[in-house]
C-alpha cells in the first residue's frame, strides 16, 4: 500500500494472472499522479541529474519463477534548478506489464509479487524512491 503522503495512486486491470511454459500473461497498470507532482520517467535522460534519480520500474519484489516486462510511457523533459533536466511523467499514465514463466522453473517457491517503483517530485524537491506492490495474484502452472 502507498504511504499516507504518497501523491501517486496505482491501479491494475487484473486481480489474477496465470502463466505457464507457453502462456504469458499481461495487464494494464495506471498511475494517477497528483497535480503539481511528477515522477521520474523510465528513461530519465542522459543528464547528470537523470543519473542521480530513480526511474519508474516494474519488477519482481518477492518470490521467483517469472520474468516481468513493461512497455513504459515516454517522458517529457522537466527542469529543476537544483537538479537540472530529466524526463518525467505527469497526470495519468497507463502501460502494459507482461509476465512469463521463467525458463527452467517448475513450481516456484514463494508466491511472486510484482511491484512498481518510482520517485515522486514537485517543483522544489524529490521524495525518496517508493515501491508499491500490485494487488495481483500470480499463478504459475
Amino acid at each position: 500500500m502507498p504511504k499516507a503522503h504518497c501523491p501517486i495512486e496505482v491501479f491494475v486491470s487484473a486481480s489474477t494472472l496465470t502463466v505457464a511454459d507457453d502462456l504469458p500473461a499481461s495487464c494494464m497498470v495506471a498511475l494517477e499522479i497528483n497535480e503539481g507532482t511528477h515522477i521520474v520517467a523510465a528513461l530519465p535522460g542522459d543528464s547528470d541529474a537523470a543519473k542521480e534519480l530513480f526511474p519508474l520500474r516494474v519488477g519482481l519484489t518477492q518470490g521467483q519463477g517469472i520474468a516481468v516486462y513493461a512497455d513504459y510511457p515516454d517522458g517529457t523533459p522537466h527542469t529543476l534548478e537544483e537538479l537540472g533536466t530529466f524526463n518525467t511523467n505527469t497526470g495519468r499514465i497507463e502501460f502494459e506489464v507482461a509476465i512469463e514463466k521463467a525458463p527452467g522453473i517448475g513450481v516456484a517457491p514463494g508466491a511472486p509479487v510484482i511491484g512498481i517503483s518510482f520517485q515522486a517530485c514537485d517543483d522544489s524537491t524529490c521524495q525518496g524512491p517508493q515501491t508499491i506492490e500490485l494487488a495481483v495474484e500470480i499463478v504459475i502452472d
